[in-house]
This record gives structure tokens, sequence and C-alpha cells, in this order.
């Protein structure tokens, strides 16, 4: 078997289980192309989630503050009074982040498939824009719909965001929408630790 992660700029980590001829090409090809950065290659995955957090976790922490001074820089473009409360909602930025996240974690150990798992969170992440009311106000959305938003992190983020940004509040007004977040964050996670747990048990007692 040979896996390769989709095209990206962030170094990639390549895992050759074949070490068959085509493989070496399909290596060799990868090598030569300009868009992609090879930081490693596996011949197992048993190393695989260590080397990954190794070579990739500086790049997705540098990427991820990089974006967010480029959404700074936009604001001072379209004059926002995005500087009053920033670092309160950096902090509450990443709470939100952890917590999809670990949404993303848990879809990809349910679903064994990566391409399946993608196609599962573009359809809880597309209309998450709606149902959060970003574009349409919550409070005049049925009660079920309410429920469903309730869920969603992007929902208690934008909470937080107007009552920094918008209204010019304080930190200790988005406690409960901070909260949220952590709970959605914190059973995510166990669900996902459950999920991973049961399934290494089931491929451990095949082998």
């Amino acid at each position: 078997m040979f896996t390769v992660e989709e095209k990206t700029d962030l170094p990639i980590i390549i895992v050759d289980q074949d070490r068959s001829e085509l493989s070496s090409k399909a290596i060799q090809m990868f090598e030569d192309n300009e868009v992609l950065s090879i930081a490693s290659i596996l011949y197992d995955q048993n190393k695989l989630s260590q080397i990954a957090i190794q070579k990739e976790a500086t790049c997705v922490v540098i990427m991820s503050f990089g974006i967010w001074f480029i959404y700074w820089l936009f604001t001072l473009w379209f004059r926002l009074p995005f500087y009053k409360n920033l670092l309160p909602l950096t902090f509450i930025a990443g709470i939100f982040v952890l917590s999809v996240s670990f949404i993303g974690i848990l879809v990809s150990i349910l679903v064994p498939s990566q391409l399946k798992a993608t196609e599962i969170l573009m359809v809880i992440a597309t209309p998450s824009f709606i149902l959060s009311g970003f574009t349409w106000p919550l409070s005049h959305m049925p009660q079920a719909v309410q429920a469903i938003a309730n869920v969603i992190p992007l929902t208690h983020f934008l909470k937080a965001f107007r009552i920094l940004i918008i209204v010019n509040g304080t930190f200790s007004q988005t406690t409960k929408p901070v909260w949220n977040m952590v709970i959605i964050r914190i059973v995510c996670f166990m669900a996902a630790y459950t999920s991973l747990y049961f399934k290494k048990k089931s491929v451990l007692k095949e082998a």
C-alpha cells in the first residue's frame, strides 16, 4: 500500500508499505514537485503520529498565527475596531480551534476512509455558517434548529466575538460561550479516545 497526504504547502510524510519499483517512481515524482516538501519516508505506520507531530506541528502553529496576523491587517485596511479586545479574542479563538479539531479527530476515527471523513466534515461545516447565527439571527430560528446550533462550536465563538468586538464587552461576559466550547471539546475528546481504544483493541484482536 502506498499512501500520501494531499497536495499542500506543508511538509508531507510518505508511507510506502509496498517498497516496489512503482512506489519508488511515485516518490521520485513527489520529490521533483516544487509544491510538495517530503519531510519523511516511512515503511510502516508504527511511528506515523509521532513523526507527524515532530515534522508538521511547528508549521501548523506558525500558519495559524500567520493567518491570525493577516486577519488583523485586514481590520486595519477596513478600519474595524479589532484592536481593543484582541488578546481575549485570541484566547477564545484557540479554544474554538481545539473544539473544532476534536470534532475532526472524532469523525476521522469513526470513519475509516479519510476521503469520507473529509466529506462528512464538509457537510457539517457548510451549514454551520447559517445555523450558528452568522448570516441569520439564531433567535428567529425554530427551537429544533437552535438545539442543533448549540452543539456547533462556531455558534458560541460568534457569540463571544460579538461581545468582545461589536459590543466592546469584557472577557467575563464571554464565560458561557467559552465554557460551552470547552464542554464540546471535552465530549469530543472523550468520544474520540473511547472510539480509538475500541478500534485499536479490535485491530489487535484480528492480528
